[in-house]
């Protein structure tokens, strides 16, 4: 079905609208219907046009096994314009299966609406596509991202930030929906790829997407000074993808070369790197972050909750770390460090540690609503007082 349909009706990353999709198929259903009675009267006439349209069969069967042992042995190679070669010759081929089943009496009116639908298809791709490539509407004022950044790349584009409407924890096996913001303070000479990657710990890539902004639609020299606007990609997590911290990350590089990414830089022109790393993503066990039963023992005003403690010995039975079960109520975007003190009875301190949850591996702005993270913190400072 893809074959057929992206002969018809793909333009890069725009496909047609169903209706039209429908459409195009039965004009193919009954024109290859009509190719039996076609050919019976063909064969009677014997006339020089007559070979003519027989002599289009070998060269459409020619084209036909071509597409398909493309398909079979390339990669993603369901790619119905590699046919467009025979494209005159299958038109001819169709409007000669109508006319062998349609009654005579009708063929003028067949003629007429053959010249109105080619109208009407002419026209339609100009109204798709136009509508595929306007100007994205700019983001309200109001929707401000849930993480605020100014990043700006060599060649003029500026990354303003980042949504993660479920959070930045997902489960393998499941979708992880992100938002990008982008403007720029000036028009952009050149189109560039957008990259965005999802790497694991050992920077193998979870996820990777090249291509435009907003689905092939809003390439760079396309931007408009000022004008803020959302972008949105649903991430799939691999089902394979075991329990880790991995990062999000963007970068842009030329369409001709991607090896050339364009440099990551501050607002005096240094060069930062060639990628930004928008945010830390966690892979979780699907079912983690089932809520405690037991009411907090204490809240605090960013929605995080402590919803159990336990002191932990060391080999002296003095105080030697402590184990700490985290909750949340609303899903964060901020990085938090949390700190433990030992304190004597008059209130000084003998040890102190500051971390963020599970060293580093569990950062508050990957919790969602309803998240339990377990923690521990340990010190070796001499609590005897």
């Amino acid at each position: 079905p893809w074959l057929v349909a992206s002969f018809w009706g793909v333009f890069v990353a725009i496909i047609a609208p169903p209706w039209y999709l429908d459409a195009t198929r039965w004009l193919m259903i009954g024109g290859l219907a009509g190719l039996v009675p076609a050919l019976r009267f063909v064969r009677r006439a014997r006339d020089g046009l007559s070979l003519v349209y027989l002599a289009l069969l070998p060269w459409l069967a020619i084209v036909a096994l071509s597409v398909l042992y493309w398909t079979q042995t390339v990669e993603y190679g369901e790619q119905g314009r590699l046919a467009h070669i025979g494209a005159s010759a299958f038109g001819v081929t169709m409007a000669v299966g109508w006319a062998g089943w349609l009654p005579a009496r009708w063929r003028s009116l067949a003629h007429g609406l053959l010249v109105a639908a080619m109208i009407a298809a002419a026209a339609a791709g100009f109204v798709v596509l136009r509508n595929a490539f306007a100007l994205p509407p700019a983001a309200s004022a109001m929707a401000a991202p849930q993480r605020a950044l100014d990043a700006r790349f060599d060649g003029g584009m500026r990354v303003a930030g980042v949504d993660f409407p479920a959070g930045a924890a997902v489960a393998p096996g499941s979708t992880l929906p992100v938002t990008l913001y982008f403007t720029t303070d000036a028009p952009i000479a050149e189109d560039y790829t957008l990259f965005l990657h999802l790497a694991g710990e050992s920077d193998d890539l979870l996820y990777q997407f090249d291509g435009v902004a907003q689905a092939g639609r809003h390439p760079t020299r396309q931007w408009v000074p000022g004008m803020l606007f959302a972008d949105r990609y649903d991430i799939p997590i691999p089902a394979t993808a075991i329990p880790q911290l991995a990062t999000l990350s963007l970068g842009f590089y030329p369409a001709e070369d991607a090896n050339l990414r364009r440099p990551l830089i501050d607002a005096s022109g240094q060069v930062l790197g060639d990628r930004l790393v928008l945010a830390p993503v966690r892979i979780v066990e699907p079912g983690q972050g089932a809520p405690a039963a037991a009411p907090p023992l204490a809240r605090f005003d960013n929605g995080i909750t402590l919803l159990g403690a336990q002191l932990q010995s060391g080999d002296d039975g003095m105080p030697a770390g402590v184990s700490l079960i985290w909750g949340t109520t609303t899903t964060l975007h901020s990085d938090y460090t949390v700190f433990v003190q030992v304190l004597d009875a008059e209130n000084r301190i003998l040890a102190q540690v500051d971390q963020q949850p599970q060293e580093g591996q569990s950062p508050t702005s990957t919790w969602r609503a309803g998240d339990v993270v377990q923690d521990a913190v340990a010190w070796t400072a001499d609590t005897s007082g």
